[in-house]
């Protein structure tokens, strides 16, 4: 019986794995950090760098899965999480990266006890990578926290500890046209999704390279829209987006919509800007006279803009 439980809970891996293979040293490595039990996995040195399922078997009756903590990497109905047995497929894009299942093991499991968990004479473990290509080689089990960060370290976070920013500003240097997003500051905080709108004034092109606009963002002379999970309080340049040398007037009136979004599209929360829209303050930066140093100058708070929806990348 407890056979037949277990090549039900691989039968994702026997559907892919048409043929045995032998091939490639590249693997699948999971992490368990002794400190928290928390296990995760790095698909970067899998065959084709990713992965599309993956297996974790307990047959030891020391050890549990506490299930609670289980991180879903998906929406898949390809699912199993019970105290013994945990396996996920996607239906969607391959796992490539870095990412915790959670804290999903007790803490304090000695080296030993990890690398030789999954592993035995009845399989423990198994994953897909290429489909199609024969089962993959063995995963490889360390020991210790893994560095770098996790491809879904937000699921990690509970929104309602953070500070969600109530106030925001955009500052416009004047030799450049760059354009800063100032998120810090008094009713500063998080915030989740910019939207800019102006008649065909923007320089996309000079947006910068490190901005992320996200899957429903925008980048053109008309919008400029930036969705995502998350924008840490600080600074942020979005690039030399506007004409360089407008005055403070040609700046304040440039915008035919400035606003931001504090918590959003984080965790299912509101999205509509027509509703929850908070408006920017824009200040003006120019030269200082006789050096080249900028003096920072308020042109305009309190900026208010029509009300209209963020629309995908239009």
């Amino acid at each position: 019986m407890k056979r037949n439980r277990h090549v039900q809970g691989i039968f994702l891996i026997a559907l892919f794995a048409l043929a045995y293979s032998n091939t490639a040293s590249a693997t699948l490595k999971f992490y368990y950090d002794p400190l928290t039990g928390n296990v995760s996995f790095d698909a970067t040195e899998a065959r084709g760098g990713s992965i599309r399922g993956y297996g974790l078997y307990i047959h030891d009756s020391s050890y549990a899965f506490r299930t609670e903590n289980r991180l879903r990497l998906s929406s898949s109905t390809l699912y199993i999480n019970n105290s013994k047995s945990i396996d996920e497929g996607t239906q969607g894009d391959a796992w490539s990266g870095l990412y915790t299942l959670g804290d999903i093991l007790p803490a304090g499991i000695a080296e030993q006890a990890w690398t030789t968990l999954f592993q035995g004479y009845n399989v423990r473990h198994t994953y897909v990578d290429l489909v199609g290509q024969g089962f993959p080689p063995p995963a490889e089990f360390l020991y210790g926290r893994p560095s770098g960060e996790f491809q879904n370290r937000l699921d990690l976070i509970d929104p309602n500890t953070l500070t969600w920013a109530s106030e925001a500003t955009l500052i416009y240097r004047a030799r450049t046209g760059e354009v800063l997003l100032k998120t810090n500051g008094h009713n500063g905080g998080y915030i989740s999704a910019v939207l800019l709108t102006s008649a065909h004034r923007f320089l996309p092109e000079g947006l910068d390279p490190d901005v992320e606009l996200g899957p429903l963002g925008a980048a053109s002379a008309s919008t400029i829209g930036i969705l995502v999970d998350l924008i840490e309080p600080g600074r942020m340049s979005l690039g030399s987006i506007l004409p360089a040398g407008l005055s403070p007037a040609a700046f304040e009136s440039l915008f035919t919509r400035a606003e931001f979004l504090g918590r959003a599209g984080f965790k299912a929360q509101d999205l509509d800007f027509e509703t929850q829209g908070r408006p920017f303050s824009l200040a003006y930066s120019i030269p200082e006279p006789g050096s080249g140093a900028l003096l920072a100058a308020i042109a305009g708070l309190g900026f208010v803009c029509c009300r209209c929806r963020l629309r995908g990348s239009k």
